[in-house]
């Protein structure tokens, strides 16, 4: 790009003023340049935002296996479960007691 800026030039005649060629070949450069900063940015602003949702992603899973385990298990068996334990021991200690009165 620049080796063609300076061969126009070199082509038109000299003068101690910019020409409206210079102008534009160094406006070209310019948006050039500057596309090519403006996709870098765009490519790392995009691969911050993947690896927000894919950190946000692995946080809600790790959230979510406690929900799931419940889930797959049956919670209502579960409190069942504990209360026929609690009334066993409760019974088991009662009828204890009644073995020792007498």
């Amino acid at each position: 790009m620049v080796t063609f800026i300076w061969s126009t030039n070199a082509s038109l005649p000299k003068i101690s003023y910019i020409k409206g060629i210079d102008v534009y070949l160094v406006t070209c450069f310019a948006m050039t340049f500057l596309s090519v900063i403006e996709y870098g940015c765009v490519s790392f602003v995009h691969r911050q935002n993947e690896k927000k949702k894919k950190i946000a992603q692995q946080l809600q899973q790790q959230h979510q296996h406690p929900l799931q385990e419940l889930k797959s298990q049956n919670p209502i068996s579960e409190v069942a479960k504990v209360l026929q334990q609690q009334q066993i021991k409760a019974l088991e200690m009662n009828s204890s007691k009644f073995d020792n009165s007498i």
